[in-house]
């Protein structure tokens, strides 16, 4: 009796050995919990003198910075060398904007650009003509408008309620560009 259950004990041990070689591995998924991150990036000291140069207007900001926007900048940096003189200049320009900013300016900035980035495209192209038709008011007007807070109203989606609508740029050096989509 004991021979019968050691055999049969080897025979289930075998077909399951074999049962288990049989079958393919099951894929590997993503870790679990695994994070993403952006590495560490370069304090302003440790920037190349290049770096240095080109993201000036950064440099009271730069040690505060998260990782990742460090590294978008280095990435603009990267780029600047290879850029047009008038594209240079308008990245020096807003660089210097964005460091004058406070930082909720820069949050409103940053939510502006994601709604304005989630609206369906033909929103967006309204927004676009109307930016250029408002680009094309004299001077005058586009200030007496943005001081009576209604050059937000002319930009707004049609049927949107004001509250939805991306803003323009509240400084004067970007009034002058249509918005980026």
């Amino acid at each position: 009796m004991a021979k019968r259950r050691l055999a049969a004990g080897l025979i289930c041990a075998a077909a399951l050995l074999g049962n288990a070689q049989a079958q393919p591995p099951a894929p590997a998924g993503p870790p679990p919990a695994a994070i993403i991150g952006t590495p560490p990036q370069p304090l302003w000291g440790e920037l190349n003198p290049t770096q240095q140069d080109i993201l000036a207007p950064l440099a009271r900001d730069w040690d505060a910075m998260e990782g990742f926007r460090r590294k978008q900048w280095l990435g603009i940096a990267e780029r600047y060398p290879n850029m047009k003189p008038a594209e240079q200049r308008r990245i020096q320009a807003r660089m210097q904007e964005w460091g004058r900013m406070t930082p909720e300016q820069r949050a409103r900035v940053r939510d502006s650009y994601r709604d304005f980035n989630q609206l369906p495209s033909e929103q967006k192209q309204a927004i676009k003509e109307k930016w250029k038709a408002y680009l094309n008011l004299p001077p005058e007007e586009r200030r007496r408008l943005r001081e009576a807070g209604k050059s937000a109203q002319l930009l707004a989606p049609q049927g949107e309620a004001e509250e939805t609508a991306p803003r323009p740029a509240e400084s004067p050096s970007t009034e002058d560009e249509a918005p980026r989509e």
